[in-house]
Parts: C-alpha cells; sequence; structure tokens
C-alpha cells in the first residue's frame, strides 16, 4: 500500500513538472554564438594574416581561363573565384587554409569582380555568406551590393586553421557566375 502511494506522489510531481516545463518558454543562449559585423576600421593598426591556400566546391572554365580558388589570395581585384555549378552558385563554397592555426578578428571580402564596375554588375555577387570555423562555429555576413572590400569584425577573435565562406544568397547579374575577387583576414 506505502508503495502504491509513493509512486502515485511521484508520477503526480512528475505531470506537474512536466506541465510546468510545457508551459514556461525556456531558452539558452549558446555560450559559442558569433556574429561579424560591418565595421569601419583602420586596418594599419591590425596584422594582416597571410593564407596558404584555397579551395572550392566548385571553379568555373572558360575556354582556357580557369577561375580558380586562389585567385581570392592573389592579391588582385581583377582575378576572381567563380564558382562552376548551373544556376547562381548557391550552397557553393571557398575554403581558405592557414598554414598553422591563426587567430582572426577582422575579414575583408571583396564580392563579385571588382576590376571594373560593368564587370562587376554583368557577374552575380555573394550577398549572404556563412563563415564555418574550424571549431565549428560559424557566422553569417551580409554584402552590400557595390564595388568594395567591406570589413567584418567577429564579435570575438576565432582561432581556427580554416575557414570556409558559402554563398547563401546572391545579388543577380546578368550572367548566373557568382564571383569573389578577394578575401583578407586580419588579426
Amino acid at each position: 500500500m506505502k508503495t502504491a502511494k509513493i509512486l502515485r506522489r511521484t508520477l503526480s510531481l512528475c505531470l506537474v513538472l512536466v506541465m510546468i516545463l510545457t508551459v514556461i518558454p525556456i531558452s539558452f543562449a549558446a555560450d559559442d554564438d558569433l556574429t561579424a559585423d560591418l565595421v569601419t576600421v583602420n586596418l594599419k593598426k591590425y596584422k594582416k594574416i597571410n593564407p596558404s591556400h584555397a579551395e572550392a566546391s566548385s571553379e568555373m572554365t572558360w575556354g582556357t581561363k580557369r577561375y580558380h580558388a586562389d585567385n581570392v589570395l592573389d592579391g588582385s581585384k581583377s582575378t576572381t573565384w567563380r564558382e562552376g555549378v548551373k544556376g547562381h552558385g548557391i550552397g557553393e563554397s571557398i575554403t581558405i587554409y592557414f598554414r598553422k592555426e591563426v587567430t582572426i578578428s577582422i575579414i575583408r571580402i571583396y564580392p563579385g569582380y571588382q576590376a571594373k564596375q560593368t564587370g562587376f554588375y554583368n557577374n552575380s555577387r555573394p550577398k549572404e555568406m556563412t563563415l564555418t570555423f574550424s571549431d565549428g562555429r560559424s557566422c553569417t555576413v551580409y554584402l552590400d551590393d557595390k564595388v568594395s572590400g567591406p570589413c567584418y569584425k567577429l564579435s570575438e577573435p576565432v582561432t581556427t586553421e580554416y575557414v570556409e565562406f558559402t554563398i547563401d544568397r546572391v545579388y543577380k547579374g546578368k550572367s548566373t557566375d557568382t564571383c569573389i575577387s578577394e578575401i583578407e583576414f586580419y588579426s
């Protein structure tokens, strides 16, 4: 008899606890939330980080010209990486690797084909990209539709072996090829 009474009380307490937990919304903020905010900074106050190489999920080849991933690291805005799939390249990515772990505070992105304004608007450009770091954290950057190289400051410095940039949305050009001219990193 005592066992049945204890069992009923335990079940009643469990039921009350379930009711409380379903009525009261509980949200837990992740400790590793990361954001990248558009900022105006004096880059001379930061140390430039030199990546080792880049790889992409796809690369466009047009005749003898190849728009490979390492073009975003060559220091020239007249060369680009162009994704190489049908359509605007949503979901395509470029990954920048470093020789060893680095700590990144600022990322500068030159979206589209930056050499000429006509080329910029003729090709598609990233509008929104997800940046994923080797520790598994990620954030989203939103790019303006203009010839420039905006800087994004991470909400906290990130130590990483690579950064993957995935195209989520684009500004559509006359051509469906989505381009990125340069990507720079600073600590």
